[in-house]
């Protein structure tokens, strides 16, 4: 018995909606274990060629496209933006959003991906966020601001548009870190890790026999410039495998001699090595701390980059030579970049005042943590209280509620 056309439109959009969350190709319907899986669940479904399954999507995207417009309408919302290239060369820019709903749930998606095809030029950039920006029908004075990286062309974007800006605690911090790492003791370890991670990666002999030999089943791991942290990986998938690896490189049938005597490490560099992991792990667990999606991180930069510079760099007399320079180099940089000292005039700085477990700002002198403060009465001076309209009786006290916070904030 044929099935029943709502029924059949229901199961294909269940498929366009599989094919969306997990991201899959548009393709896997036209896949024959796909189809005997579909028949087996019920032969009564008419499995949908590529362009039915095209369509269903597209009218997928104009519901929930005007759906998240209605969401956005009135709200203050913060943009996140990046560009990319595809395995294929190609440009893209991303847009995502966050705004705080009238729950009090904060909302995060991306808004928009875009072919940027045109020069990466800051204008260019400006523009098509703008373009973005009124697609979605979010007035210029909704923007509370916007997140971006370090380079140039972004910080002609975020002037050109004229929007309050942060940028990435991670790529800011990496900056700090590479400064650092580019030391010529330090480069010439990390150059001699990354020839011999990259002949293991290269020979997928070598490296069967090394997992064989150690047991290990992860791969050692490449660094790559544009990926945070990626060096404090390499490094640290090298020291477990330290034993295994002079094993390998000294089995003939899998190196040769005179390739294994190029590769092999210095004592002294694997002392380096050791060293380093111990310096480079807590940036590691700081910016996997601030890259979550689930709750706001801005309040927590300034604490952590307070608690790593007054720990963990602090030089030690146990500290060779090269780590003191990388500790003080890192210093220096993170002091600059972050305007360390100079932070009560930096928005950034609030978000730490309104974090429960920061707003005390313990981590500044007390004349900072005056003038944070008082910036902070004047901003919450602004705040007009009397627009907050009441959606529920659960909502009925809110206007106390925020007297209350920023009473307490008085008195911090």
């Amino acid at each position: 018995m044929p099935m029943m056309k709502s029924r059949q439109d229901f199961i294909t959009s269940k498929l366009v909606q599989m094919c969306a969350q997990d991201c899959r190709p548009l393709s896997i319907a036209e896949g024959k274990g796909f189809k005997e899986f579909c028949t087996a669940l019920n032969p009564n479904f008419k499995i949908p060629v590529h362009a039915t399954v095209k369509t269903h999507l597209k009218l997928d995207y104009e519901r929930k496209k005007a759906q998240l417009i209605e969401n956005l309408k009135g709200k203050d919302v913060a943009f996140t933006t990046d560009l990319w290239s595809s395995l294929g060369k190609q440009g893209f820019i991303t847009l995502t959003y966050h705004f705080i709903s009238d729950d009090w749930i904060m909302k995060s998606g991306v808004l928009a991906t875009r072919h940027m095809p045109e020069k990466h030029s800051g204008l260019n950039i400006a523009t098509r966020i703008d373009e973005i920006r009124e697609e979605f029908g979010i007035k210029p004075e909704q923007v509370a601001g916007i997140s971006r990286d370090n380079v140039s062309n972004m910080d002609v974007a975020v002037d050109a548009l004229g929007y309050s800006n942060t940028t990435y605690f991670g790529h800011t911090l990496q900056l700090a870190i590479n400064s650092a790492l580019a030391y010529s003791d330090i480069e010439e370890c990390l150059s001699a890790a990354r020839n011999l991670v990259s002949h293991f990666n290269h020979l997928p002999k070598a490296t069967g026999e090394l997992r064989r030999v150690t047991g290990n089943c992860k791969a050692l791991q490449q660094d790559v410039p544009t990926r945070w942290n990626s060096t404090f990986h390499m490094i640290s998938s090298l020291i477990p495998n330290r034993t295994g690896i002079y094993t390998v490189l000294h089995n003939k049938e899998f190196t040769k001699p005179d390739v294994a005597k190029k590769l092999e490490i210095k004592t002294e560099h694997w002392a380096l090595i050791e060293k380093l992991c111990e310096v480079l792990k807590p940036f590691d667990i700081a910016t996997s701390q601030l890259s979550g999606e689930l709750y706001p991180t801005l309040g927590s930069v300034y604490p952590l980059i307070y608690g790593v510079i007054g720990n963990h760099l602090l030089v030690k007399d146990s500290d060779t030579t090269v780590i003191a320079h990388f500790k003080a180099t890192v210093t220096e940089k993170m002091n600059a970049r972050f305007r360390v000292g100079n932070e009560q005039n930096c928005d950034d700085i609030i978000a730490s005042a309104l974090h429960p477990h920061h707003k005390k700002l313990k981590f500044l002198s007390p004349e900072s943590r005056a003038l944070v403060q008082e910036k902070l009465k004047v901003l919450c001076s602004k705040v007009p209280l009397e627009s907050h309209k009441v959606a529920n009786e659960e909502e009925a006290h809110l206007p106390t509620k925020i007297k209350k916070v920023q009473h307490t904030l008085r008195l911090q």
